[in-house]
C-alpha cells in the first residue's frame, strides 16, 4: 500500500493489520467447516495468541495514531529484522528452504521494486 498507491504509513499499518484479521477469520471458517478442524497443537497455538491480539491490536491502533509516519515505519523496519533474524535463527535450513527462501525473496524484491517505480495511483497534480 505504501509503495504502490503511496498510501501514509500510519494509514497502510491498521489497514492491513484489518485486512490480516479478516484473512484469519476466513482461514478459521475454512478449517471448521470445510477441513474439519484443528489439532491440538494449533488450538493450543491459537489460545495462546488470543491475548496477545486482543491487547496488541488495540494498542498498536492507538500508538499510530500518536507518532508520526517516520517512527512507524522505523518500528516496522526494526520488527522485520528481528523477525528475520529469529526465523534464520529458529527454522532448519536445508537446502530446500534456502531455495525457496532466496527464491521469493528475488521475486518479491523485484514486485516490490516495481511498485515503488510505477506512478500508475500517484495524484496528478
Amino acid at each position: 500500500m505504501v509503495l504502490l498507491f503511496r498510501l501514509s504509513e500510519k494509514i497502510a499499518t491498521p489497514t492491513s493489520v484489518i485486512l490480516m484479521a479478516i484473512n484469519a477469520l476466513v482461514g478459521f471458517a475454512l478449517h471448521v467447516f470445510i477441513i474439519g478442524g484443528f489439532n491440538s497443537e494449533v488450538q493450543a497455538y491459537w489460545q495462546a495468541a488470543i491475548p496477545v491480539v486482543v491487547v496488541g491490536a488495540p494498542a498498536g491502533a492507538i500508538l499510530c495514531t500518536l507518532l508520526n509516519r517516520l517512527t512507524i515505519a522505523r518500528i516496522l523496519m526494526t520488527l522485520i529484522v528481528v523477525e528475520l533474524i529469529s526465523s534464520l535463527w529458529l527454522i532448519p535450513l536445508t537446502t530446500a528452504v534456502m531455495t525457496s527462501s532466496l527464491t521469493t525473496f528475488v521475486v518479491f524484491a523485484g514486485l516490490y521494486y516495481w511498485m515503488y517505480r510505477c506512478r500508475l495511483y500517484e495524484p496528478s497534480h
